[in-house]
């Protein structure tokens, strides 16, 4: 089969089941279980759920290759909004009500299954497509009922350990999806909003009033008290013909609002505050005429902000709730789930709360009321589904107490192994600030809530059931309306039981994920080794599955947790269609492999976010070119040798060593959760030090088994990260040789750490830094690497930097393309001439002192003066005649660039040389065809051809070379100073 593109890998994987396969063969090993998150099945894939699946990949390819019995269950989210308002718009239903009276909850729920089910279909090739293991025939959905039976089973243990609880509260709600929120859902947006001081009137007293400060006009309907902080000092004061009563330390605040001179007359504790009564200041408009109290709360009164009096609205506050149960005040609350004012809202039924605030500000104006009409930038919650700004509303909502099982769920928190570290951190401060999970969902798209209530209002009894054997009738389809249908008679009075119609909150979903999505028969891989998901999941799936599997089991579900950044733009913005900065997943495949997609992501920093930039999608297409380069290498000219060398060369030795560091340290940086620290060390052992480094040294050999096996081991650490690469390599260049059917029958590598020497790989660094600050001053003076050079020394004292150029002497003469390499102790390192023009006097003594005192530190070419850092390296110089000289910080480097006449003929070879290769390649030849040369230059070149043409007829493969004019392609080429005629012709 042929191995040319990603979609012939994928081919061959379907075809021959590689991945079931790969599976079997580690069936008995230790098991590695990874929970998928659960992506919500509403649209095709980006590049963050690209990133996210393919780090799990990388790692459970990894595992398997270790011998780990992996289980990785594809999971998808379907359940929700989300899904919900795509139904909507598809049907044209408007208003939430419509898909009971228009359309039906049979259809309604219908079709968001089927929606569900082409977003998966859809999902699953995506994810096929870039690569992705995981169990995709038969992934876990969360709208299958055996999923919905084991979320019940939680929901069961909650009620079993008294943690379910029902009751009034004030809860975000989203007017536009007509439902609650939980406080961990909260997404929260700068928005400008009114702020406004308003005067409320005292019962009794004529023109005196009480000032109050709000951010939310819409809520003076529902306003029933007045708060004071007992604590703290009032004021009354004239104003005009009027008088205000507000907190002292507010007084310069209402200063600046007021439009007559205010006179303090008197100072008095806010508990005294608790006699006064005041008038609503829309009485007339909402028929509550009766006056209403000032409640004192020295915990939600303060002088920061305001009047230092608060309006109390305990149907749409958290804050006041409290307050308004303590006090007994009536839990007010006139405004429906879609947004808008009921009748009890008096003239303002049937308004939008969120379209009133102008209206109310209006009123109060024409009333006297208001004071002052300002505005405020602030940090306010939306919903994360529509990004509709919430609402508080007061009803009656099912709750997990998470505050009853807090201390455990911090405790658990210790047992998981978090990557990076900072996020248990984070993790540990949101559960110390976690409230009581609302559970409850008014919707219709989602797991019904198992309980049926007794409709005996004087009976209230409760049945929640844990699994499907307790519906006592069989469903095929767990949903509404279905499961509506099914009654109880109550064991206490004999009533009917219906079930209420609530569904549950797609997080309590996803929280089940670790049990619930486990295959019958297949619990004892739980609980789950690792998760991985964004960093958004700290609030989210971290949190859900902490707070269900105490709930369930008493204990966090996970082991270890891998947190990801966001994908953002290049310029670290956030990627959003409105912005223009999206890059739909469709663009990205279509121009790139998927392995230039994970090469690239997996690099990044895993916790940081990842910064989407076309130009590294260019560098890692790029270099997954170079590795392909190698593996073609090897199938033109790998021939397996019948012998061993007797006698290992420096750089066999030193490629063997850095090889085996490879292995060691990418297994340790998987082991932490490192994985962009391991590709990042392999990207640079294939490109730096095999292809651009070690290849050059062993290309002429006929010995390559090393290189040929050190690819193959290299294959192997790369293969979890770019897997169509590194299985076409190994279908091509090692499938004859190795026998296994896949790359990924094979096991991960064992590192050798008896052939690691470290002083071999520090002496090779600097041979190469010296090779490079060579190939550097023939640029300076002209000479290109072609053209051989006689010598090249080092003068320095290091013993550390002698001996590297004793050792590593074959590899400087070949790189550098000098005849010899040597060091020396005894020339004499300056400063040159020219740095009296660039530093003052007292900066050059210093930087002579420094080179007196310490010549290793001075080599290093920085010394720091008053906390600057100057750079002097490029001063430092060994003056000798016939060379060029540069620093390093390990010596000086001494480059011979002039040339006898033997350096100079080699030159011209080469230069020839491959001029006639260039020729071949244009003409597409292969190493086999043989042909003939005619060359014609320069007499001083014709001799130097004439002398030395057949030292080249093999590496050319020519019969022969002929001075003079001829052959069946020919072209003029420059070498040297001198134009050059070279003609071609292919011999039959």
């Amino acid at each position: 089969m042929s191995m040319d593109n990603e979609s012939d890998i994928l081919k061959f994987w379907k075809e021959n089941n590689i991945y079931k396969k790969a599976k079997e063969k580690r069936k008995n090993g230790p098991k590695f279980y990874m929970c998928d998150g659960p992506p919500f099945a509403t649209g095709g894939i980006h590049i963050g759920t690209a990133w996210n699946k393919s780090l799990k990949d990388a790692i459970c390819r990894y595992k398997m290759m270790q011998g780990y019995d992996v289980y990785i269950r594809a999971g998808y989210d379907t359940h929700g909004l989300p899904i919900e308002t795509q139904v909507e718009r598809e049907l044209g239903i408007k208003d939430k009500k419509e898909i009971e009276t228009k359309v039906g909850i049979n259809v309604f729920v219908k079709r968001c299954k089927e929606l569900c089910e082409k977003y998966i279909g859809l999902m699953n090739e995506q994810f096929i497509r870039l690569g992705v293991w995981m169990d995709f025939d038969d992934p876990y959905i969360t709208y299958k009922n055996d999923f919905i039976e084991k979320t019940w089973k939680t929901f069961q243990k909650a009620y079993e350990k008294g943690l379910l609880y029902n009751d009034l509260h004030v809860n975000p709600h989203c007017p536009r999806c007509q439902t609650t929120s939980a406080n961990y859902e909260l997404e929260y947006h700068d928005m400008v909003d009114p702020a406004i001081f308003v005067k409320f009137k005292i019962e009794g007293k004529e023109n005196s009033y009480l000032v109050i400060w709000t951010t939310t006009p819409w809520t003076l309907v529902s306003n029933v008290a007045v708060m004071a902080n007992p604590l703290i000092k009032y004021v009354k004061a004239k104003v005009g013909e009027e008088e205000w009563i507000f907190a002292k330390d507010r007084t310069q605040a209402i200063e600046e609002v007021a439009k007559d001179p205010i006179i303090i007359v008197q100072e008095f504790s806010g508990k005294e505050l608790v006699n006064y009564k005041y008038f609503h200041p829309l009485k007339e408009e909402t028929g509550r005429t009766r006056p209403q109290p000032v409640v004192m709360s020295d915990e939600f009164v303060t002088t920061e902000d305001g009047s230092g009096l608060v309006h109390c609205a305990p149907g749409h506050g958290p804050e006041d709730f409290i307050i308004g149960k303590r006090y007994g005040l009536e839990i007010f609350c006139p405004v429906g789930p879609d947004g808008k004012y009921t009748e009890l809202a008096g003239e303002y039924k049937g308004k939008s709360v969120l379209e009133i605030n102008d209206t109310i500000i209006e009123r109060l104006n024409d009333k006297g009321l208001l004071i002052n009409a300002g505005k405020i930038k602030h940090s306010y919650p939306c919903c994360w589904r529509c990004k509709t700004k919430l609402i508080h509303l007061s009803s009656k909502q099912w709750f997990i107490k998470i505050t009853d099982i807090k201390d455990k769920m911090s405790s658990e928190l210790v047992k998981t192994v978090w990557m990076p570290d900072f996020a248990g951190k984070w993790m540990s401060n949101f559960v110390e600030d976690a409230k009581d999970w609302c559970i409850s969902r008014q919707r219709y798209w989602g797991i019904p809530l198992p309980i049926w209530k007794c409709e005996n209002e004087q009976c209230n009894e409760l049945k929640v059931i844990g699994s499907s054997e307790e519906l006592g009738v069989k469903l095929k389809d767990f949903h509404r309306p279905e499961i509506d249908e099914i009654t109880f008679e109550c064991p206490k009075c004999k009533s009917k039981m219906r079930r209420v119609p609530d569904v549950l909150d797609v997080w309590f979903d996803s929280g089940n994920a670790v049990w619930a999505g486990l295959k019958d028969g297949d619990e004892r891989y739980y609980p789950s080794d690792m998760i991985i998901e964004g960093k958004d999941q700290i609030r989210g799936w971290f949190y859900s599955l902490l707070g269900s599997g105490v709930v369930l089991n008493n204990e966090i579900p996970y082991n270890s947790l891998l947190m990801h950044g966001y994908v953002v733009d290049d310029k670290g913005n956030a990627m959003h269609k409105s912005l223009g900065n999206y890059v739909p997943w469709e663009d990205v495949i279509s121009k790139y492999p998927a392995d230039a997609v994970r090469l690239m992501a997996l690099s990044n920093t895993t916790w940081d976010d990842l910064k989407f930039n076309w130009n590294e999608m260019g560098e890692a297409k790029n270099e997954l070119m170079i590795i392909r380069n190698i593996s073609t290498y090897l199938e033109r000219f790998y021939k397996a040798s019948s012998k061993k060398a007797e006698i290992e060369s420096v750089e066999d030795l030193w490629f063997k060593s850095k090889l085996n560091s490879l292995i060691k340290e990418t297994t340790e940086h998987m082991e932490k959760g490192e994985s962009f620290l391991a590709l990042r060390k392999i990207r640079t052992f294939l490109i730096q030090d095999m292809s651009r480094f070690y290849m050059k040294l062993v290309k002429k050999r006929d010995d390559i088994d090393i290189l040929y096996e050190g690819f193959f081991t290299t294959m192997l650490l790369a293969a979890p990260f770019i897997p169509f690469t590194a299985e076409g390599i190994y279908q091509k260049s090692y499938l004859k040789s190795k026998k296994e059917k896949s790359i990924f029958f094979h096991e991960w590598p064992k590192a050798d750490e008896n052939g690691i020497d470290k002083v071999l790989e520090s002496e090779v660094e600097i041979a190469k830094e010296l090779t490079e600050v060579c190939n550097s001053l023939r640029v300076t003076a002209n000479v290109k690497l072609r053209w051989p050079l006689e010598e090249v020394v080092l003068v320095t004292k290091s013993i550390e930097a002698t001996n590297a150029v004793k050792h590593t002497d074959k590899i400087i003469r070949m790189l550098a393309n000098v005849k010899n390499v040597k060091t020396d102790d005894k020339e004499i390192i300056v400063l040159s001439k020219e740095i009296n023009d660039e530093m003052d006097k007292e900066t050059i003594k210093k930087i002579e002192e420094l080179k007196i005192k310490d010549e290793d530190k001075f080599l290093k070419g920085t010394i720091e003066i008053n906390g600057k850092r100057i750079d002097y390296t490029k001063f430092i110089i060994v003056e000798k005649k016939g060379y060029v000289s540069k620093a390093t910080p390990y010596g000086v480097v001494l480059l011979k660039i002039e040339m006898d006449p033997t350096l100079k003929a080699e030159g011209i070879m080469s230069e020839v040389r491959r001029r006639i290769q260039s020729m071949r390649k244009e003409m597409k030849l292969v190493e086999k065809d043989k042909i003939e040369v005619f060359v014609k230059g320069p007499d001083e070149i014709n001799e130097i051809i004439k002398n030395n043409g057949k030292l080249i007829l093999g590496e050319i493969n020519a019969k022969e070379i002929t001075i003079g004019i001829g052959g069946k392609v020919k072209k003029t080429w420059d070498i040297g100073d001198e134009k050059v005629s070279i003609g071609v012709s292919q011999l039959d």
